[in-house]
């Protein structure tokens, strides 16, 4: 365009809504399925914000059949009187234009969640149609709008007994072009954490799809929030409240054995990012400890940092603050530096007396953070050992791997074989280009009955995290991983399923990213070799022996065994790996044309111990416990069907 033609014309003004319309991204992040729930938290925000300035108590939302959305409360109502300067009806004005609210008079709202204001009018602009109704002083109103239009006047309709706002709306397709569906899950987790923020809160929502009613209310607000998050408790859950200037927080926070939960909220809207109150809070929690450490001469207490501290810290922050300043549209930071000063200071001051007052909770928090500095620590040393050996570095290997020549990763194997002469018979069979062997002397550590310390202390654990090249537990990098297939073989016996399930339990615990990457696998190697005139078949158990026998054999006599049918075959039984020559090790093996392996999955782990996460560590923990009687009992009458099901 040139400067001559770049008039007025040019400039295009947007009227009412239309601005919300052209950009909706601008106003609710999105137009997929995160800006169409963004939509009902816009005006559940408004209804909370009633609530929370002590007018009712309860929050009605429906989903209906048409996927429309009904939110209601029991408030004061939008007022319905004529606006003083718009000359049309309070409500409308709120409805129907940007930056009008109660939100922006602090005497209305001392604090308040909702989108600057802006919640109800940009859900109107988006949506096909919306009904509203208010009910004031006993007398029921309704409007209807399309698109942000007006449809309707505002108009009595009747009478009604309690006050508050009723919106219906049904999100427009021109707009949500993804997707109009509305999420079930995804409602119900943010009306769990709504409840737990502002205890004495009761929702209903009422799903009319799959006709159900689901009411939530929490009696203990924030300690019910740290229990849902986890289960693995080390301490009764601890909580903070408190006002410094103009912030208020609520807070409370445990430690967990497995996870680390850090969740921040401000005027009840969640901050992914954190922000100025997540800080400030953590900041003085991490501080407590430590001086809290110094002072009672902690063995060690200058090597534990406040990372070490922050593990397994499961927390909710909760502030409520005038005019936050967030940082975005959607609310993802908080920015206000008085947040900081002011979480700090209440935090700080509770902690000092409760760290004072619990000398058992804090014994025991202090054993938590010196393991989790020990197993720092070690993964450190264990990272600073593993050199991936390329032109780029110099390899410094375990002494007794046998590694390939290729330096295409993903093409390369590596064999975990169990004891010396099963290990001699490997190197001779593997293909020296692709083909790597570590032998292990005897059973690995049980990882689930030992610290994570001692885990990367063990030898043979030791040579494998040097020999794998991708780091060890938070801090693996798939992209230094050495080999593409990592293959556990062991011999066909009780003992070496022993062996086996040992080596998962040690994945599972130490590298879970190589088996949801696909990279683990175990082989299946032959339990019968039958052969003659120069022919010969492996089986991996009786049934396939005998199956294969009575397929081929030529008689006609009935109720022969197995051993009736052997024959004229000559049969071996192999008791290990290390009976076999190397020419029968590579054919039955680790030749990829006539090996038989089993890729290790989650989901195959999931199938035979458990539909969940939780469900797999606790039956891992089980078996992998110092219970050894139930684990031979187990493992004798399981391992034949966990090796099928697998």
């Amino acid at each position: 365009m040139s400067e001559q033609n770049y008039t007025g014309e040019n400039i295009k003004v947007l009227h009412g809504l239309e601005a919300v319309r052209k950009r909706p991204g601008m106003y609710i992040g999105d137009t997929g399925i995160d800006g169409l729930h963004h939509l009902v938290y816009e005006i559940f925000d408004n209804s909370l914000d009633e609530v929370l300035a002590g007018h009712g108590s309860k929050i009605e939302i429906e989903l209906h059949k048409d996927n429309s959305i009904s939110i209601k409360d029991y408030g004061r109502g939008i007022p319905v009187d004529m606006h003083p300067t718009e000359k049309m009806p309070t409500a409308t004005v709120v409805m129907t234009t940007l930056h009008a609210g109660g939100k922006f008079d602090s005497d209305t709202y001392k604090t308040s969640g909702g989108l600057h204001g802006v919640g109800a009018s940009v859900v109107n602009a988006l949506s096909e149609k919306l009904i509203l109704e208010v009910c004031r002083d006993g007398k029921l109103y309704k409007q209807e709008f399309s698109k942000g239009n007006i449809l309707t006047d505002l108009n009595l309709i009747g009478d009604c007994d309690q006050s508050g706002t009723k919106i219906n709306f049904k999100p427009d397709p021109e707009i949500f072009k993804e997707t109009l569906e509305y999420k079930e899950e995804i409602i119900i987790e943010r009306m769990k954490s709504m409840v737990y923020l502002n205890k004495g809160l009761e929702i209903v929502f009422y799903n009319h799809i799959t006709e159900q009613k689901h009411v939530f209310i929490s009696k203990n607000g924030l300690i019910d929030y740290i229990k849902e998050l986890s289960d693995k408790l080390i301490i009764s859950p601890v909580e903070i409240n408190g006002k410094e200037e103009e912030v208020e927080l609520d807070m409370a926070f445990s430690y967990s054995k497995d996870k680390t939960i850090i969740k921040s909220y401000s005027n009840n809207v969640l901050t992914p990012e954190g922000g100025t109150h997540e800080f400030g809070s953590i900041n003085a929690l991490t501080r407590a400890f430590s001086e809290k450490m110094k002072e009672r001469k902690v063995k060690d207490y200058a090597k534990i940092t406040a990372e070490d501290i922050k593990e397994g810290l499961v927390c909710i922050i909760s502030i409520r603050i005038i005019d936050p300043e967030l940082k975005g549209q959607t609310k993802g930071k908080l920015n206000n530096p008085e947040a900081r000063t002011a979480t700090y200071k209440i935090v700080k001051s509770f902690m000092e007396r409760w760290l004072e007052e619990h000398p058992k909770e804090f014994k025991k928090l202090v054993d938590k953070f010196q393991m989790t500095r020990k197993a720092r620590e070690a993964a450190k040393r264990s990272r600073e050992a593993v050199l991936r050996k390329d032109k780029n570095s110099v390899g410094v290997l375990p002494t007794k791997l046998a590694d390939c020549q290729t330096k295409d990763r993903m093409s390369a194997e590596l064999f975990l074989v169990e004891g010396s002469s099963a290990g001699g018979s490997a190197k001779q069979a593997r293909d020296r280009k692709t083909q790597a062997i570590l032998p292990l002397k005897g059973k690995v550590l049980n990882v689930y009955k030992s610290t994570l310390e001692k885990a990367y202390k063990h030898e043979e654990i030791g040579s494998l995290i040097t020999a794998l090249g991708c780091g060890v537990g938070k801090n693996i990098d798939l992209s230094k991983l050495r080999y593409g297939k990592i293959i556990i073989m062991a011999d066909a016996d009780v003992d070496g399923g022993h062996i086996i399930f040992l080596l998962i339990l040690t994945f599972y615990k130490l590298f879970k990213p190589l088996i949801e990457a696909g990279h683990i696998y175990v082989s299946v190697p032959p339990l019968y070799r039958i052969s003659k005139a120069g022919e010969s078949h492996y089986f991996n158990n009786d049934q396939d022996l005998e199956e294969f026998l009575k397929a081929n054999y030529k008689g006609k006599k009935r109720g022969l065994t197995a051993e009736d049918l052997i024959g004229s075959w000559n049969k071996t039984r192999f008791k290990g790996l290390g009976e076999m020559n190397p020419s029968q090790l590579k054919e039955t093996s680790m030749d990829p044309e006539t090996r038989k392996l089993v890729q290790l999955t989650t989901n195959s782990i999931e199938n035979f111990f458990g539909s969940s996460e939780e469900d797999i560590e606790r039956v891992l923990e089980v078996l992998g416990g110092k219970d050894t009687s139930f684990r031979r009992w187990f493992l004798m009458k399981f391992t034949k069907e966990i090796s099928q099901e697998i």
